[in-house]
């Protein structure tokens, strides 16, 4: 390879140019990567995105049928991803023609998701969620769950509720249907503030 100042390989390069894609001097990878980097995608120092770093267990990492231990995992994997509070990392984990009952609402689809929660974490502040596994079959899992959070008052609230969850083999929920009621609690009663992250 012909090491030139500007290097016109098919990928944007730095001086070094040493590999067949955009890198810098510390990177030997197939992507571009930083110094903290070294998977196959490119990250920031901080190396936060999915792809980057300490292996995640993502919900659909985990496919039916299920055992307690699988679904048991499954459950964790949906509670980390909420407690993310990130629309689009929570929505991956739905098929794209995905059926939700929300309470009172019915909506299909990601975009749908995407869209309810981001709404949703623009009124459920400081927001924290535990889930807990009920029972489960091959493709199904039930859960119940609380989570904290307040309203742009400052008013505290504790959200009891259940979940029924449908999945196809992919590991990609086609299903969910979901009951809560909202009780409105004072700062000091709130049993979530060791596990919260604000």
């Amino acid at each position: 390879m012909n090491h030139e100042t500007a290097c016109t390989t098919d990928a944007c390069t730095t001086d070094a140019c040493t590999t067949d894609a955009c890198t810098t001097d510390a990177c030997t990878t197939d992507a571009c990567t930083t110094d903290a980097c070294t998977t196959d995608a490119c990250t920031t120092d901080a190396c936060t995105t999915d792809s980057c770093a300490t292996p995640t267990v993502l919900p659909t990492d985990i496919r039916p049928p299920f055992d307690r231990a699988s679904a048991l995992a499954k459950v964790q994997a949906a509670e980390d991803a909420w407690n993310s509070r990130d629309p689009h990392r929570v929505a991956r984990a739905y098929s794209v023609d995905s059926q939700w009952r929300n309470r009172d609402q019915f909506f299909v689809g990601r975009e749908a998701i995407t869209e309810f929660l981001t709404d949703k974490w623009q009124r459920e502040l400081d927001y924290r969620l535990e889930k807990e596994l009920w029972s489960f079959t091959d493709n199904r899992i039930s859960v119940r769950f609380e989570y904290e959070w307040h309203d742009a008052t400052g008013q505290w609230f504790r959200t009891h509720g259940n979940e029924h969850w449908e999945f196809g083999d992919d590991g990609l929920m086609q299903r969910r249907d979901m009951s809560a009621n909202d009780v409105a609690i004072e700062p000091s009663e709130r049993r979530l503030v060791d596990a919260a992250t604000n």
